[in-house]
């Protein structure tokens, strides 16, 4: 039966039913009576709560918080299509979810484990080069860190401070030894950045540019520690990937970045050349995230 046949049987109208179809529309009490009518079944075939085995895993899908917790939309993917494909060929679909799970029950995958997979094909389908990102750290430089000056910690502490009311605490672990395998906590309630007392300067500057990223791109959804200890949605792992982006894009200046890998690449071999380890590691490793 056409849409357009089960709208006309149905006293529906054509555009109702393919909302329903999709999964935009619940219809009430009244319009599932009509449906079931218009299809000549019962009216609880439409609404039972219990489905075949073979498409249970459909049923975990839908109330499980993948749907919302996961942007498909950042790869290409409608969720009203994802309803439609549940629709057409749900046995196939009920077949690929369960294959996935099963996988993922194998190998003993962690959730954070799958959204770090995630992440990985999501940095992969755009190379790695987020320009949006670029163009903010772009922007911050040329408001707080014109005439190539570098992005040193003191710029950054003040700005913490004065402009997103940052207070920056150290901790040492010696005295609070349940945090030794942290490098930072943020407590939101009181706008305080916790540090390790014991990380170099490096590390220093790049938790703390990591957090002015937090901050100057508004992401909200993220992790409060540092390494994080337990992810709660595929949205922070993401804002912490821009965050951490962000830190490295500021911190790195692009036009110096180019430069010395141009003259490592054009440098012949068994020349001794002299470069930042930030170049070399980014030549090594191109899809290296700044989290380390």
């Amino acid at each position: 039966m056409s849409v357009s046949e089960l709208a006309q049987k149905s006293n529906l109208s054509v555009s109702y039913v393919t909302e329903i179809e999709k999964g935009r529309k619940y219809p009430k009490a009244d319009k599932i009576s009509a449906l079931a009518n218009a299809m000549q079944v019962d009216y609880d075939s439409l609404v039972s709560l219990k489905l075949s085995k073979k498409l249970e895993p459909i049923s975990d899908l839908l109330r499980s918080k993948f749907l919302t917790e996961i942007p498909l939309e950042l790869f290409g993917i409608d969720p009203s299509d994802l309803l439609e494909l549940l629709a057409e060929a749900p046995a196939k679909v009920s077949a690929m979810i369960r294959t996935f799970m099963d996988i993922a029950l194998s190998y003993n995958m962690s959730v954070e484990r799958l959204y770090l997979t995630m992440l990985r094909s999501y940095q992969e389908m755009h190379d790695n080069y987020f320009p949006e990102i670029e163009a903010e750290a772009d922007q911050f430089l040329n408001e707080f860190a014109p005439s190539d000056r570098a992005v040193e910690e003191t710029l950054l502490i003040n700005l913490l401070k004065t402009r997103y009311d940052v207070r920056i605490e150290q901790f040492d672990t010696l005295t609070h030894p349940e945090l030794v395998s942290l490098r930072s906590v943020y407590r939101p309630e009181q706008h305080t950045l916790h540090m390790n007392v014991g990380l170099s300067v490096e590390q220093r500057v790049f938790i703390l540019a990591r957090e002015v990223g937090f901050q100057y791109l508004h992401l909200k959804n993220r992790p409060y520690t540092y390494s994080w200890v337990e992810a709660e949605s595929f949205e922070q792992i993401l804002n912490n990937y821009k965050a951490s982006y962000f830190a490295g894009a500021i911190l790195i200046r692009r036009d110096a970045l180019v430069t010395k890998v141009s003259q490592l690449f054009a440098a012949k071999p068994g020349v001794a050349m002299t470069s930042s380890r930030s170049s070399l590691i980014l030549v090594l490793l191109p899809n290296a995230s700044f989290t380390d």
